[in-house]
């Protein structure tokens, strides 16, 4: 969890380049006092949002800051589950416990070592 003491907004546009927006999203947010003073906590990630030339009105031409905005703040529902997507974590049967079974632990003993080229390399 990330703490500042600045209001955060759940989608923030810090840099706009070749087609490209990188997004700070938030969520899970929180407020706390300490000593008098406001403390925000949530989670965030930084990513790079790529948006169509033309929004989905076929007329709207995204290249001013404006247009973006206006189209992320369109699709922030999107957006943000994206973001929270790229923070699962999948486990599997073993529920995280991050033991192997035995029988994958030790498949690959006894096996020798070979040497081999990949083009170009030697």
């Amino acid at each position: 969890m990330v703490e500042s003491t600045i209001q955060p907004a759940e989608i923030y546009i810090d840099r706009i380049e070749h087609g490209r927006a990188r997004l700070l999203c938030r969520w899970n947010i929180t407020t706390s006092t300490r000593d008098e003073q406001t403390i925000y906590s949530y989670e965030e990630v930084v990513l790079w949002w790529t948006f169509p030339y033309i929004d989905t009105d076929g007329v709207t031409v995204l290249d001013n800051y404006a247009a973006i905005e206006k189209f992320m703040l369109a699709n922030k529902a999107d957006i943000l589950n994206y973001a929270r997507g790229t923070q699962t974590t999948l486990i599997g049967k073993d529920k995280g416990k991050g033991k192997p079974p035995a029988a994958e632990k030790d498949k690959g003993k006894g096996k020798e070592e070979k040497e081999f080229t990949i083009r170009g390399n030697k």
